[in-house]
């Protein structure tokens, strides 16, 4: 649902649904991802939970260049 916001522009509500998705799954890099997506946005931009987001997602699969190119 989360990510369903995201491609309608609604930040807002997908952070609160994928803030959930992280407390039920706390590995899953896509969640965390698409987290740190809703709050880079120009909008709104939080960049520092942006970044938070996006370090976990790093620290759950390292070697995945999106996320070094998101930090970036």
């Amino acid at each position: 649902m989360g990510y369903s916001f995201l491609a309608t522009f609604e930040h807002e509500k997908a952070q609160e649904y994928l803030e959930t998705a992280v407390k039920e799954e706390p590995n899953n890099y896509n969640v965390f991802v698409a987290l740190g997506d809703s709050y880079n946005d120009l909008l709104t931009p939080d960049y520092d939970r942006a970044l938070l987001s996006y370090d976990k997602a790093m620290q759950i699969k390292p070697d995945s260049a999106e996320i070094y190119y998101k930090i970036s």
